[in-house]
């Protein structure tokens, strides 16, 4: 049997918590940062009226829902 004094397994306990706690956060962050990669390849930006949509055609050209202007795809820039 493994002998430890109340201390030493409060401070384990509490390792544990924090490094899971840790372990979820970074988890999130980036299963984030990859949606929004994602969303913004798929995005396209309206170079008249700066409105974001998706596209509902494929192909390379198609129209921005809120002037009707023709906006070729291309990723968005970064923030």
């Amino acid at each position: 049997m493994i002998r430890l004094h109340l201390s030493s397994l409060i401070v384990l306990v509490m390792l544990i918590g924090v490094t899971l706690v840790v372990a979820l956060w970074t988890w999130t962050l980036w299963q984030e940062r990859r949606r929004e990669v994602r969303r913004r390849r798929i995005a396209i930006q309206c170079r008249l009226c700066s409105c974001t949509y998706t596209p509902t055609e494929h192909g390379t050209v198609s129209t921005c829902p809120s002037c009707g202007s023709r906006n070729q795809r291309g990723a968005l820039r970064p923030i």
